[in-house]
């Protein structure tokens, strides 16, 4: 992180890392929320962690990731919403902290296209207006040329080419992006 090796460090180092430096939106949203707690309480746990037990300002929140701060969304259980609002929610949740990084793992996976391009948008939005940088998994080169300004591609855990999105796309080694688009 930055010139900072946070692979060795001990669990208590990584804990305060975790949600107020570096974030995490995982694939599946309804397996990665909590299925017994409200959707404003989880993203309650992550702000009263890393920023204290002040206000918590769902509206703003909510609002920034395009979801209604009404009371339907803030006190749904996660299985009451649908995928795009439960993807919306995981978002609110990874910036809740106010990290400098947000990973998002294959976060369009499950979505259908009028969503993705929705949330690609989202993405990109979130980007401009917070700073924060986003690290976008995805096998997918179309999403990758919506919401990335650069692009790695790895094979057998080693970057194998790296640049704008139309340049890798462009110019990648056959083998290469035959084996991305063919991950899709």
């Amino acid at each position: 992180m930055g010139e900072r090796e946070i692979l060795s460090l001990a669990e208590p180092q990584l804990e305060r890392i975790r949600g107020a430096e570096i974030s995490m939106v995982f694939q599946d949203p309804l397996l990665a929320l909590n299925p017994v707690m409200r959707v404003k309480d989880q993203v309650a746990e992550v702000v009263r962690a890393h920023r204290g037990a002040g206000q918590i300002r769902y509206a703003d929140l909510f609002t920034l990731v395009g979801l209604p701060p009404s009371s339907r969304i803030l006190n749904a259980y996660p299985h009451q919403l649908s995928g795009g609002e439960r993807q919306r929610v995981a978002i609110a949740q990874a910036l809740a902290g106010g990290p400098g990084l947000v990973i998002a793992d294959e976060p369009f996976t499950a979505l259908d296209a009028t969503r993705v391009v929705e949330l690609t948008s989202l993405f990109r939005h979130l980007r401009e207006r917070l700073g924060t940088a986003f690290l976008v998994i995805s096998h997918s080169p179309g999403i990758l040329a919506r919401v990335a300004d650069q692009v790695l591609v790895m094979q057998a855990g080693s970057i194998v080419e790296r640049g704008a999105p139309r340049q890798v796309f462009r110019n990648s080694a056959p083998v290469v992006r035959r084996g991305t688009v063919n991950g899709v």
